[in-house]
């Protein structure tokens, strides 16, 4: 369970990796209606599909949309860029797109963006990673300026679900400067636009007055994030200590703690899914003599994990035991 610290002067709600995307004006400072932030892991790309660090997907909502999006308070599975979408059969999936939308630019979003992006990242040679998977893709066409047809390889279940992994980009943003196209010009439909950033240290985004009102995500309500990279957490503490910050996130256990009895400071806990696992060679890969190839000895060793006393011992209490591959606010 990551903490979260916030200065008192912001009135706390649970925050988890969509917050400052839907955070109120009570985060903002009143004076200037900033918000400033601070998250750890350095940033080589801003573009999720050549940098999978998780401060590059906590930006990157922010600032970029997908056809689909999971509505963080409800879990539910909406159309985002998308209008409405439908499967004409088992391997087709139709998309209407929303009208009206724009890039930061300026320039039109439709049918055309869709398909450069798609077919951008489903060609291996392009080298781009997604976080859920591609494969199922075979084909995406172009139906009219906003509507789009993907063909599926096989039918596809959780094509739409999919589908909000994929942040939607200009076509041709990559024509001249490659996969680092979005360190140089970041240009998304998002409810904030890049005013300006130190390429992999800060960025400051300002709210999109065009975004669309009546999508799922809203229009931002604060209009300054001040985004600053500080890898360690004692300085991320002693930044919002001083004033220098208003959120930090995944503070320690141990020091959230010692936080909480703070004036002026609000300590937060969202439940997350972090899965750590042990693998064992079943299969004899290592060794026709594997230990490992007899299932009483892999049950065995399942029973004698504690697994209680290790979330004691490195998490301070502070997380569940789970027992499946699935977590509680996960979508499905």
């Amino acid at each position: 369970m990551p903490n979260s610290l916030l200065r008192k002067a912001f009135p706390a709600i649970a925050l988890s990796a969509a917050a400052m995307l839907i955070a109120s004006t009570a985060f903002a400072d009143k004076s200037n209606d900033t918000l400033r932030a601070a998250l750890q892991i350095e940033i080589a790309n801003l573009d999720t599909y050549y940098d999978s660090a998780g401060s590059v997907s906590l930006l990157c909502r922010h600032i970029w949309d997908s056809l689909t999006y999971i509505d963080p308070e409800t879990s539910e599975l909406v159309p985002l860029l998308a209008e409405s979408y439908s499967f004409p059969d088992e391997t087709t999936m139709e998309l209407v797109l929303r009208k009206g939308v724009t890039f930061h630019d300026g320039s039109a979003f439709d049918a055309d963006d869709v398909i450069y992006t798609l077919n951008w990242i489903t060609n291996s040679d392009n080298g781009a990673k997604t976080i859920a998977d591609k494969k199922w893709i075979k084909s995406v066409e172009k139906v009219d300026s906003h509507t789009v047809r993907i063909q599926m390889q096989a039918p596809n279940a959780m094509a739409a679900r999919f589908l909000t992994s994929f942040p939607i980009y200009p076509t041709d943003i990559y024509a001249v400067n490659g996969a680092g196209a979005m360190n140089i010009t970041p240009i998304g439909t998002g409810p904030y636009k890049v005013a300006s950033m130190e390429t992999g240290s800060a960025y400051t985004l300002e709210r999109n007055d065009a975004y669309f009102a009546d999508g799922p995500k809203g229009t931002a309500s604060i209009k300054t994030l001040m985004v600053r990279i500080i890898p360690d957490p004692s300085t991320q503490i002693a930044e919002i200590l001083s004033g220098g910050l208003d959120w930090i996130y995944k503070v320690p256990a141990d020091q959230a703690s010692e936080m909480s009895g703070y004036d002026g400071l609000v300590v937060r806990g969202e439940a997350t899914s972090r899965l750590f696992y042990m693998v064992m060679d079943a299969a004899g890969r290592n060794g026709e003599d594997s230990p490992y190839k007899n299932k009483l000895v892999r049950q065995a060793i399942s029973h004698a994990i504690d697994r209680q006393g290790m979330v004691d011992a490195f998490v301070g209490g502070g997380a569940a035991v789970q027992n499946a591959f699935c977590f509680s606010k996960d979508f499905g």
